[in-house]
């Protein structure tokens, strides 16, 4: 073999090895890693759409309450997926769903209840006992002196599952956030939805 082409066969060599935890997500290309989560950009499309698949209920809802905008609390987005990435992000979904939810100016986000139990009439009893025993929910505001939302009327919970799929050296990851605004007084569901992501990892020729 000619020693002098050495150098450019292990260059390419280097090449096909860098390819082999790259993963394709829109126009990008990715870590294996970052297929498998969502990230901060990804987290902000997630609360927008949210924000517009909910606006029509919201605007009903606001309707009904004299145009005035509703008040809501964050309940708990259980993690049922197996990867731990989830559960340490909540605190970037949930800024970003607060953030697009409140500048609507249609929703007012209490964080009374904010989080809590996994099962949802844990949280919704919670909920009612905080504001029977608080005396900052003693009075009949939604908002106190400094505007700030109190009373929650709706509970918004999330259930985050995902699906691997192998074919070949593909592999992609469908992400779901099963969602559902539920009202404190009796649990009822007004609006519920489902938000899809979806990602594929591609394995290189030496991928493990």
């Amino acid at each position: 073999m000619n020693l002098r082409s050495t150098p450019l066969l292990f260059a390419s060599l280097l090449m096909m090895l860098g390819a082999c935890s790259t993963t394709r997500t829109g126009d990008r290309l990715v870590s294996m890693n970052e297929a498998k989560t969502l990230q901060a950009d990804e987290w902000t499309s997630f609360a927008q759409q949210l924000r517009d698949s909910m606006t029509p209920t919201v605007n009903r809802l606001v309707g009904r309450n004299q145009d005035e905008a509703i008040v809501l609390t964050l309940g708990n987005f259980v993690n049922k997926t197996p990867r731990r990435e989830f559960s340490d992000a909540r605190d970037v979904m949930y800024n970003e769903i607060r953030k697009s939810l409140v500048n609507t100016g249609l929703v007012r986000v209490s964080m009374l209840g904010a989080g809590g139990s996994e099962d949802v009439d844990t949280v919704l009893a919670q909920i009612k006992e905080d504001m029977r025993n608080d005396p900052e929910f003693s009075n009949e505001s939604n908002v106190d002196d400094l505007g700030q939302a109190k009373k929650p009327e709706w509970v918004l919970f999330g259930e985050i599952v995902s699906i691997e799929s192998r074919e070949g050296r593909r592999t992609q990851y469908d992400y779901a956030v099963n969602l559902r605004l539920l009202s404190v007084r009796d649990g009822a569901s007004v609006w519920e939805d489902q938000i899809v992501f979806t990602k594929q990892f591609e394995k290189g020729l030496f991928g493990a």
